[in-house]
């Protein structure tokens, strides 16, 4: 019986699931906000395009600290991330 290869995340997935998961924290949830940070084994250019596609959501606030991370806050129960 042939097995099917399961393909791999890429790193924007992998980055994309790591903050989502931050984001549904009961604490991010009740508090409506976290702070992201990228991970030094992430890439840049995958940071970039998440938080660009952040800022253009209309129901999330993006704040870039001095440190280089992100403070994200939200209206509504869960972000449309």
């Amino acid at each position: 019986m042939p097995q099917h290869a399961v393909p791999l995340p890429t790193s924007y997935e992998q980055l994309f699931l790591r903050i989502f998961r931050q984001i549904n924290r009961p604490s991010a949830q009740l508090q409506r906000r976290t702070v992201i940070e990228r991970l030094p084994d992430e890439s840049v250019d995958d940071w970039d395009l998440l938080i660009s596609s952040l800022e253009e959501d209309e129901n999330v606030q993006v704040v870039r600290l001095e440190s280089g991370a992100v403070q994200l806050s939200w209206r509504s129960q869960h972000p449309s991330f």
